[in-house]
């Protein structure tokens, strides 16, 4: 699935939190929403957060859907979505208000939960399907 059938997909299924979706499906729609947001931010930050609010359902849908079809608990989508926005939050803030060059001590920290929190969201999502998973490789199919 290119880029195009995937954000079209995506965005068809906007709230469709049922169903699964494929490895191509969901990092598609993710690279294409997340090019979008770059340059909407690079346009005026009001359009980045527009552009972020009218994406935040369908990401989520095709994260959890994504989730579904490789057999995990879907429910860490609600618990690390908050979580890594409070961290963008922290380290947005500090880097705002230049406060690493008085303490960097606390934006360390910040930077070393916030890459915890999202090499943990990528860990979940990049895993194969639950159907391949379980499938036998060529070489245990007895003739």
């Amino acid at each position: 699935m290119g880029p195009i059938n995937a954000t079209k997909t995506c965005l068809r299924k906007y709230a469709t939190f049922s169903g699964e979706a494929s490895r191509g499906e969901f990092w598609w729609f993710w690279a294409v929403v997340s090019v979008a947001m770059w340059i909407a931010l690079d346009i005026s930050p009001l359009l980045g957060l527009l552009v972020w609010v009218a994406s935040l359902v369908p990401l989520h849908a095709a994260a959890v859907r994504r989730m579904r079809d490789q057999g995990k608990w879907v429910w860490w989508i609600l618990i690390l979505s908050p979580v890594l926005f409070f961290f963008n939050a922290v380290l947005d803030t500090i880097i705002a208000d230049d406060t690493y060059h008085s303490d960097p001590l606390v934006f360390l920290f910040y930077a070393i939960l916030w890459t915890i929190a999202k090499l943990s969201a990528f860990w979940m999502l990049t895993g194969p399907s639950a159907s391949d998973a379980l499938a036998l490789s060529p070489m245990e199919v007895t003739p």
